[in-house]
C-alpha cells in the first residue's frame, strides 16, 4: 500500500514538472502565422464591378491604340494635301503676276510706241541719254528708220546718222568700236521682262 502511494506521487510529480518545464521552453524557430484572411470577402457583385473596370480600361486602350492606327494615314493624307494645295496656290500666283505683268507690258509697249510715233522728240531725249552713258570714246554711228532720221538731222545735233530699213519700229542702233547699243523699243521692253520673270523664279526657289 505504501509503495503504491509512493508510485502515484513519483508520477505526479514527473507530470508536474514535464509539464512546467514545457510551459517554459522557448522555441527557436516560430512557423509563420497562416495567412490571415481579406478583411471581408467582395460580394459578386463587387467582384463583377471590378472585373467590368479593369475589361472597360483594357478596352480603351486597346481602342484608342487601334483608332491612332486608324487615324494616321488619314493625317498623313490630309497632310499631303495641304502640301498641294500651297504648291498649286503659289503657281496659281505666280501665274497671276505673269499675267499681269505681261498685260502691263503690252499696254506700255503700245503707250511708248504711240508717244515715239507722235513726238519724235521722245526718241530724240533716248538717243541721247544712250549717248550719254555709253562712255567709249571713239566714231559713233546712229542707225534710226529713215522717217525718224529726218526729224533728227533737223536738229542740227552733228551725229553720224544712217538710215535703216530693217528698224520696223521707233528706236535706234548705235555702232561704236566697242559693239552695238541696242536702243530699239521691243528689246528695251523684252530686257525688263526677262529682269522680271527672273526674279519671279528666284523668289520661288526653296530656301536652303
Amino acid at each position: 500500500m505504501q509503495s503504491e502511494q509512493v508510485e502515484r506521487f513519483v508520477l505526479e510529480t514527473l507530470t508536474t514538472v514535464t509539464a512546467r518545464r514545457d510551459q517554459e521552453f522557448i522555441p527557436l524557430h516560430r512557423p509563420p502565422n497562416p495567412p490571415k484572411a481579406q478583411e471581408a470577402a467582395r460580394s459578386p457583385e463587387e467582384e463583377v464591378r471590378r472585373v467590368f473596370e479593369e475589361a472597360y480600361v483594357e478596352g480603351e486602350k486597346a481602342g484608342f491604340e487601334m483608332g491612332m492606327k486608324k487615324v494616321e494615314p488619314l493625317v498623313e493624307r490630309l497632310n499631303r494635301y495641304i502640301r498641294e494645295f500651297e504648291s498649286y496656290r503659289q503657281d496659281l500666283e505666280e501665274q497671276a503676276q505673269r499675267l499681269a505683268f505681261g498685260l502691263a507690258l503690252a499696254f506700255a509697249e503700245s503707250i511708248v510706241l504711240k508717244e515715239c510715233t507722235e513726238h519724235r522728240d521722245v526718241l530724240l531725249g533716248m538717243v541721247r541719254k544712250a549717248l550719254d552713258l555709253c562712255e567709249q570714246k571713239g566714231k559713233k554711228i546712229i542707225r534710226v528708220r529713215p522717217e525718224d532720221m529726218k526729224f533728227i538731222e533737223a536738229q542740227g545735233t552733228g551725229w553720224t546718222i544712217l538710215p535703216d530699213d530693217t528698224l520696223r519700229e521707233p528706236g535706234f542702233i548705235i555702232e561704236t568700236d566697242f559693239g552695238d547699243v541696242d536702243g530699239r523699243l521691243s528689246t528695251q521692253l523684252e530686257e525688263i521682262k526677262r529682269e522680271f520673270l527672273g526674279g519671279l523664279e528666284n523668289r520661288s526657289l526653296p530656301v536652303p
